[in-house]
């Protein structure tokens, strides 16, 4: 970068010293080369997305386009982006301490596994139907998975864990279809008693 600049004030001190008339195309020369290194580090001209991202890209606010995979162009302070990743998401639903219909207090781990279809509609809904899918998938399976274990007896939860976790991922899967997002699983992982 250094050795740009000095390059080109070399170059315009020549033209200076030698030819007066072209002091003014140097200024701008100059000027314009210091106004383009300005504009590309402030604004995101060109984003690189890979083959498992893509870009829902606002233009003052409102949805313009899905840009992806590869190079996409932006507007630079006109256009806004949000990036979304379109491998499969795990998400450890937090520990959640239950009383079954017996009045016993047991601890239940689950795991999600979720993906946001590769379809333009998909993707612009996965940002602008829900704040956040992952989030919003792990609380509502929490709250699911109380009510539903909480309305079984201790003996009935062990045997039907299978039947449990197809439960969980039917109820997801109503709510996660308006977000864009497919459910490929819901699991349980760990009951402790």
């Amino acid at each position: 970068f250094f050795a740009t600049v000095v390059l080109v004030l070399i170059v315009a001190a020549y033209f200076v010293f030698t030819h007066a008339y072209l002091i003014a195309n140097t200024v701008l020369l100059v000027g314009g080369f210091f106004l383009f290194l300005f504009l590309v580090k402030q604004y995101d001209f060109l984003l690189t997305l890979k083959e498992y991202e893509r870009a829902v890209v606002f233009r003052f606010g409102r949805v313009n386009r899905v840009g992806g995979p590869g190079w996409t162009f932006l507007l630079p302070a006109i256009e806004s982006f949000k990036i979304v990743d379109l491998r499969t998401q795990t998400i450890d639903v937090k520990p959640q301490t239950i009383i079954t219909k017996d009045n016993v207090v047991v601890t239940v781990d689950a795991i999600i596994y979720l993906f946001v279809k590769k379809d333009n509609q998909s993707v612009i809904n996965s940002v602008i139907e829900v704040d956040d899918y992952k989030k919003g998938s792990s609380q509502f399976v929490q709250a699911t998975l109380r009510d539903v274990a909480g309305g079984l007896t201790l003996q009935e939860l062990i045997s039907d864990i299978g039947k449990l976790n197809d439960q969980l991922r039917k109820q997801l899967v109503q709510i996660a279809t308006n977000w864009g997002v497919t459910v490929e699983s819901v699991e349980l992982q760990e009951l402790i008693i």
